[in-house]
């Protein structure tokens, strides 16, 4: 997944945390590997972010955009 991080790495610096938001894309990524595995990665990925900011990529835009009652 290297290329991927890459593309995650590119996206993060030009649109920013507050403008980002993880997908799970299940059930199509039954298909290469597995919810379990993919949120793994993803967390893995930005682990090196403030929590803030990792907060705001994991809940915080999407409960925003989908004006989701907060948890």
């Amino acid at each position: 997944m290297n290329d991927l991080s890459q593309i995650v790495r590119h996206v993060l610096q030009i649109f920013g945390p507050d403008r980002l938001m993880w997908g799970s894309d299940w059930p199509v990524v039954n298909l290469q590997s597995d919810y379990g595995s993919w949120l793994s990665w993803a967390s893995q990925e930005l682990g090196d972010l403030a929590s803030y900011d990792r907060r705001k990529i994991f809940y915080e835009t999407a409960s925003r955009f989908y004006q989701a009652a907060p948890v």
